[in-house]
């Protein structure tokens, strides 16, 4: 992609929130440049790993952009168990770079989220 009149590269790992592979995420965070953590707004159990995921990408990628992502916006009213302010809230409180809702249905906000996550990265190469 093209951030800012330069071209980069994104490698992307998905370690998912199964169990089975969560021994993964310290071995991907070594080296790491940012990280998202991705949960579904329709399922309030997945930010229950937020803070072990963070304390995770925090102590093997060090203090790397993070983005909060909320998954399947485009699902409202009785689907929804997550508001976005409750989103914004927990981004606050563990201090990440940014956050986000997405639809990869409707494609909403999913190109933005790697654009601004992208930005941050540079930004923080150039300090």
């Amino acid at each position: 992609m093209e951030i800012k009149k330069r071209k980069i590269k994104l490698q992307i790992w998905d370690v998912g929130g199964e169990e089975r592979f969560r021994f993964l995420l310290p071995t991907y965070c070594l080296g790491a440049n940012a990280a998202f953590l991705l949960y579904d707004t329709t399922r309030s159990q997945t930010l229950d790993n937020v803070p072990e995921w963070t304390r995770i990408v925090r102590q093997k990628g060090g203090l790397i952009p993070i983005m909060l992502v909320g998954s399947k916006s485009d699902l409202s009213g009785p689907h929804r168990q997550v508001p976005r302010e409750y989103g914004v809230q927990i981004a606050e409180k563990n201090h990440f770079s940014s956050f986000v809702e997405v639809s990869a249905k409707d494609n909403v906000n999913v190109d933005k989220a790697f654009e601004v996550l992208s930005e941050l990265v540079l930004e923080m190469m150039e300090k």
